[in-house]
């Protein structure tokens, strides 16, 4: 409080103490709990098993077998994290498109029943709904139903006699928890590419007695493919940085 007074006196902040104090409150909790650990692993990086200072031990590290090994593509268990992690991406990229493509098709092209309409606008809350939950809720749910005491499991087992197994933990869990979290992104992303699409263009190709399969293979689309890109491009960030 003592720094954020002198910097209010030197006039920062238009000379505003509470401004400046907190200013100085949120720099030291972010230098401590933030860029202290960050710091402390970089420098880590840097040294040996003995802890002097090593640019080879840092190059062993980044280049080690367990970050971009290839075993797996030989015979072997597992590939290294990087490729795993590229991989975990490109699918999670993938789905999370499709899914908000078909949803924001589904909320902005309903028809022209009324049960289409009232659905169209459940589909808008149940698609925001991962973003505004915390972001563990994802994680435990699915780990509730599909976990190996989970609601499937115990069902399974109930019902064939299927013994509970840890299948649901590896690749297939964590791409189903990236789809859950990540697709509502790539929604309200392909939501506003729908709108802009000028529903009369639709009109008029179906107006030349095209199907419509044949409407939206060449004129939606075709109209579509940016906001495709750039909700496949956020999906696939979204994923590396997540896992």
């Amino acid at each position: 409080m003592l720094l954020g007074a002198g910097i209010a006196r030197l006039g920062y902040f238009r000379a505003d103490l509470f401004v400046a104090g907190a200013v100085v409150l949120c720099a030291a909790l972010l230098a401590l709990f933030v860029a202290l650990p960050v710091s402390k692993s970089l420098v880590g990086a840097f040294l040996d098993d003995s802890g002097a200072f090593s640019l080879a031990a840092l190059a062993e590290r980044l280049a080690h077998d367990r970050v971009w090994g290839l075993s797996c593509l030989a015979g072997g268990v597992r590939c290294g994290v990087a490729w795993n992690t590229l991989f975990l991406a490109l699918l999670t990229a993938a789905g999370t498109t499709l899914l908000g493509t078909l949803i924001a098709l589904m909320a902005e092209r309903p028809g022209s029943s009324a049960g289409a309409r009232r659905a169209s606008k459940g589909l808008n809350v149940l698609a925001l709904l991962p973003i505004i939950t915390p972001p563990f809720v994802v994680g435990l749910g699915l780990i509730l139903l599909f976990g190996r005491a989970g609601l499937v499991n115990q069902f399974l087992e109930w019902a064939f006699g299927v013994p509970p197994t840890r299948w649901f933990y590896g690749l297939l869990g964590v791409w189903l928890a990236q789809l859950f979290a990540f697709t509502p992104i790539a929604f309200m992303i392909m939501r506003g590419v729908v709108q802009g699409i000028s529903p009369s263009m639709e009109e008029a190709a179906q107006t030349l007695r095209a199907s419509r399969v044949a409407t939206f293979r060449t004129v939606t689309l075709p109209l579509m493919k940016p906001g495709l890109a750039n909700a496949f491009l956020v999906g696939f960030i979204e994923s590396m940085a997540d896992f």
